[in-house]
C-alpha cells in the first residue's frame, strides 16, 4: 500500500484568507481610502483663463509636506502588501491544485521532500531506517509536533533539512502542517521497519 503525506488543505486554505485582507489593505492604502484615511491635504485657489478669454477661479486640493510623506509611506506599505499578498495566494493556489509529496513510502521504502526550492527527493530502502516515533519538538513558534526517523548509518542525515531538524542521531519532521498527524504517520513507518527485523528462534 502506498500512503502519501501534503501539506493540509485547511492550512493551504488558511493561508489564501488571509491573502485576501492583505490585497484588499493594499488597494485600499493607496487608491479607495475607504478605511485607511486619506494623506493630508491644504486647499489651494488658483486662477484659470477660460476659452472665451474669461477667468475663474478653481480650488483644487494639494499634499501639504506631511500628507507627501504619509503618501509615500501608504504606497510602499500598499506595494509590499500587494507582492506578499499576491506571492502568498499564488504559491496557496499551486499547493491546492497541485500539492507538494512531503512524505511517500510504500512496500519499498520512503521518500522525503527535505529540500525548499526543489523538487529532488532523499529515498531511503526500509533496511536503512533503525525506528521511528512521533512527538513533541520545539520551533521558532513555540512546541510542534514531530515525526522521528533513525538511521542506521549517521552518514545518510541530510544537511540543514527543510521542515526538520537533527537531533541526537534524529531526523525529526515538523508535521502541524500535514494531511496527517504524526502519531497515525508513525505505526505505519514502523510496521514496514518491524517487519524485517528477525523473529527471536526463527
Amino acid at each position: 500500500m502506498k500512503v502519501t503525506v501534503t501539506r493540509s488543505v485547511w492550512r493551504v486554505l488558511g493561508y489564501t484568507l488571509l491573502a485576501i485582507p492583505m490585497l484588499l489593505l493594499a488597494v485600499d492604502m493607496s487608491i479607495s481610502h475607504r478605511f485607511f484615511p486619506e494623506p493630508e491635504t491644504s486647499d489651494v485657489t488658483e486662477t484659470v483663463t477660460l476659452s472665451d478669454g474669461s477667468t475663474t477661479e478653481v480650488t483644487r486640493q494639494v499634499l501639504t509636506n506631511s500628507g507627501a510623506a504619509e503618501r509615500r509611506r501608504a504606497l510602499g506599505w500598499s506595494i509590499g502588501l500587494g507582492v506578499a499578498g499576491t506571492g502568498l495566494a499564488v504559491w496557496a493556489l499551486k499547493d491546492l491544485v497541485y500539492p507538494r509529496r512531503i512524505l511517500v513510502f510504500d512496500d519499498d521504502g520512503l521518500v522525503l521532500q527535505l529540500r525548499r526550492r526543489t523538487s529532488a527527493r532523499n529515498r531511503y530502502a526500509w533496511s536503512d531506517i533503525a525506528g521511528v516515533r512521533s512527538g513533541v519538538g520545539e520551533d521558532d513558534g513555540g512546541e510542534t509536533p514531530v515525526l522521528g526517523l533513525l538511521f542506521h548509518d549517521p552518514e545518510m542525515l541530510p544537511v540543514d533539512p527543510w521542515g526538520g531538524f537533527i537531533d541526537g542521531g534524529w531526523l525529526y519532521l515538523y508535521t502541524a502542517e500535514w494531511d496527517r498527524p504524526a502519531h497515525q504517520v508513525a505505526p505505519l513507518i514502523e510496521a514496514r521497519v518491524t517487519r524485517l527485523i528477525p523473529k527471536r528462534g526463527g
